[in-house]
């Protein structure tokens, strides 16, 4: 008779779909955005520390893995998202301290990084 093996079940766990970390870092950076808009700083802060938490925990899992790496087309989505989370924090620096918001206009009208105001 020949020898029959037991094959274990063993649940291995599954790697996060590839771009799942980024649009949840996008999501928190919305809520921020929206707290922003509506002056609720202390859900803000609140969700800043959940987002900072968000992008620790994804340098730490791309450190172990060399998770650097996208399955072909992803790339043009993860860039999307990057840019949407750059524009809330714009516009986030924007709702924190209006004054910016002049200078930065400034700075864009005349094609200068710096904008002396005397």
């Amino acid at each position: 008779m020949p020898a029959s093996f037991a094959i274990r079940s063993q649940r291995l766990p599954l790697p996060p779909a590839p771009l799942a970390e980024f649009r949840a870092l996008e999501e928190c950076s919305r809520q921020m955005l929206a707290a922003a808009q509506t002056t609720q700083w202390a859900q803000f802060w609140q969700l800043a520390l959940q987002c900072k938490q968000q992008i620790q925990a994804m340098q730490e899992t791309t450190a172990k893995q060399n998770a650097d790496v996208l399955p072909p087309g992803l790339g043009t989505e993860k860039q999307a998202i990057l840019l949407r989370i750059l524009q809330n924090d714009a516009l986030i620096r924007v709702l924190a301290d209006p004054t910016k918001a002049s200078r930065t206009s400034k700075a864009q009208m005349f094609g200068s990084d710096s904008v002396q105001l005397h």
